[in-house]
C-alpha cells in the first residue's frame, strides 16, 4: 500500500514539524509501493527522530543507516549527496540517534549514552522498520560510516539472524592507532604551516588517548588544516541545511552543542 504519512503506533509521536516530501515516479505520482515517513518514535525512553523513504516497500530491501560521531547526525548529508539513487533502490531508514539531529534533548543524562544503550536503540529501530514496512521476518543491510562503523559490527554480531549485509565507509580496524596517526598528522601537519596557534592545542591536549575537551581539540585542528572551517565550506554547509527539506538552519547552529553533549557523555567508553 501507499504510504504518505507519520507513522502511528504505541510508541510513535506524531508531530506538525516533521515533514519530508513524496518520492515522485515518470508519471509525477508517487510510486504505488512507495513510502516517506518522518516520526519521533520512542526508543529505550526517548523519542528519537526516524526517516523511512523508498520507492518500493515491497522488493526493495531495508537499508539501515548509522551515522558518525557520537553525537553528529549525517541524515541532511545523505538526503542532499545520496538519497535519489538509494531510494530509488532500497528502503532507506535515516536515524538521529539519542542526543544529536531531532533527537537532541538538553535532558539526556550521561548514564544512557553508552554503547549498549546506542545498540539496544538500533535493535528496536530494526524492529520498527520491519513493522513498519510489513517486513517483519526480512534481513536488513547495515551501513556505517564513522561511528557507525563501531555500532555496525557490533550489532552484526549480537544479531546475525537480522542482518542481510553490513557495510563499512571506511572501516576502522583499530581505532586506538587511528587517533594517535591523526594526532600525528595533524601536529605534523601544523609545524609545516607555521601555525602556531594549532600547535600550542595539540600540544597542550597531548597525545591520545583523550578526555572529551582533548577530542574535540583534535577534531577541530584536524577540521582547520584541511580547510573544513573555511568561509566558503561554511557556506556550502549553510546551503546544504537550508536545500534539504527535513532540516534547517536551527539543526546547523545547534550542532556543536549536540556534539559537546555525546562526546561528553560517551568518548570514554568508546
Amino acid at each position: 500500500s501507499r504510504r504518505h504519512s507519520h507513522a502511528i503506533n504505541s510508541r510513535t509521536m506524531k508531530s506538525k514539524k516533521l515533514k519530508t516530501p513524496s518520492i515522485l515516479g515518470a508519471d509525477h505520482k508517487p510510486p504505488p509501493h512507495s513510502i516517506v515517513e518522518a516520526a519521533m518514535v520512542s526508543f529505550g525512553g526517548r523519542n528519537q527522530y526516524v526517516l523511512v523513504r523508498g520507492s518500493n516497500i515491497e522488493t526493495n530491501p531495508l537499508l539501515v543507516m548509522l551515522h558518525g560521531g557520537p553525537g553528529i547526525s549525517e541524515t541532511a548529508w545523505w538526503r542532499y549527496h545520496n538519497s535519489k539513487v538509494l531510494e530509488e533502490n532500497f528502503t532507506v531508514v535515516y536515524w538521529d540517534q539519542r542526543g544529536c539531529g531531532h533527537s537532541y534533548d538538553s535532558t539526556i543524562r550521561r548514564e544512557e549514552m553508552t554503547v549498549k544503550q546506542f545498540l539496544s536503540d538500533l535493535d528496536e529501530l530494526v524492529e520498527y522498520a520491519r513493522d513498519r514496512c510489513n517486513r517483519k521476518e526480512s534481513k536488513v543491510v547495515i551501513f556505517g560510516h564513522s561511528w557507525g562503523l563501531v555500532l555496525g559490527p557490533l550489532y552484526c554480531r549480537d544479531h546475525p539472524e537480522k542482518v542481510l549485509l553490513y557495510v563499512g565507509c571506511a572501516q576502522l580496524g583499530d581505532w586506538a592507532k587511528s587517533e594517535q596517526l591523526t594526532y600525528e598528522y595533524a601536529l605534523s601537519e601544523a609545524k609545516r604551516i607555521n601555525n602556531h596557534n594549532i600547535v600550542r592545542n595539540l600540544e597542550r591536549a597531548g597525545p591520545p588517548p583523550h578526555n572529551a575537551d582533548g577530542c574535540l581539540t583534535q577534531r577541530t585542528s584536524l577540521a582547520t588544516l584541511d580547510g573544513d572551517t573555511s568561509t566558503w565550506k561554511v557556506l556550502q554547509m549553510v546551503w546544504l541545511f537550508i536545500s534539504v527539506p527535513e532540516y534547517s538552519l536551527r539543526n546547523l547552529f545547534r550542532f556543536f552543542k549536540e556534539l559537546d553533549l555525546s562526546i561528553d557523555a560517551s568518548w570514554a567508553e568508546v
